[in-house]
């Protein structure tokens, strides 16, 4: 969630396999079925840490067992890991506050986009906002590929050496 800016795990457990794929030479998530509204559909680049962690072969393997959806466990109930998050784990850390919630991950990654310098439009296009600067629609360059190379200056300190 930390590497996508998704609002919740619902968007995530909504994933379908057929939606990870490569698009201009990039893998990507195509958030089809994300929900605010239509801006928040779009393409988010893959990390290359979760690469480097091996998602892809995560994805390859799950293709290959005839699932179809991203996390197939959480298929039942979508929200299951944001209330786990948001009712369990942060308050057994007894750090569980208005402000310290699942949703927070996403202002995390707006945050580290921030501070790597990433233009504010690829931030939004990243995230899902929709562009409102008039600049954005002259972005020459494949917006998938300056979308994934401003993301990539992103590090949260992934993969942990030795994991």
């Amino acid at each position: 969630m930390l590497y996508t800016g998704v609002r919740n795990s619902s968007e995530m457990a909504r994933m379908k396999l057929e939606n990870i794929y490569r698009e201009q030479g990039v893998p990507v998530f195509y958030l089809a079925d994300a929900s605010k509204n239509q801006g928040s559909k779009r393409f988010v680049p893959i990390h290359d840490d979760l690469g480097r962690l091996g998602f892809l072969d995560y994805v390859e393997n799950l293709k290959k067992s005839g699932d179809t959806l991203l996390f197939p466990e959480w298929a039942k109930r979508p929200d299951k890991v944001n209330d786990w998050f948001n009712d369990k784990y942060l308050v057994e850390l007894g750090i569980k506050t208005k402000q310290k919630v699942f949703y927070c991950f996403r202002h995390t990654l707006a945050t580290e986009l921030a501070r790597s310098g990433v233009p504010r439009e690829l931030t939004k296009m990243i995230s899902g906002h929709a562009p409102q600067e008039v600049a954005s629609v002259y972005i020459q360059d494949s917006p998938i590929r300056l979308m994934a190379a401003e993301l990539n200056k992103v590090k949260f300190g992934l993969p942990i050496p030795g994991l």
